[in-house]
């Protein structure tokens, strides 16, 4: 926490905006996958929808299926675990 807040400083110091949210932009390819993902399920087409799920994943994107949609976030790289001790 300590770390946390000393990172958060620097950054307010030096204008370095690490703490603002960066909008996660969807590569069309992974749009167009999760419009099929979405169809197949509609469809009842599991095996289809698993193997979708499987080609989203591998592009570095979890699907999540929500009330009423389906809901995509990116997966974050740990580089290692001593980097997420450090926060």
């Amino acid at each position: 926490a300590e770390k946390t807040a000393t990172l958060l400083d620097f950054d307010r110091v030096f204008g370095l905006n690490l703490s603002i949210p960066v909008k996660e932009i969807v590569l069309k390819e992974v749009q167009a996958l999760v419009k099929n993902y979405e169809d197949a399920r509609k469809n009842k087409d599991w095996e289809r929808s698993d193997r979708l799920r499987g080609e989203i994943k591998a592009l570095g994107w979890e699907v999540a299926d929500i009330v009423g949609g389906t809901k995509i976030t990116k997966i974050k790289k740990v580089l290692s675990p001593n980097i997420q001790e450090a926060f």
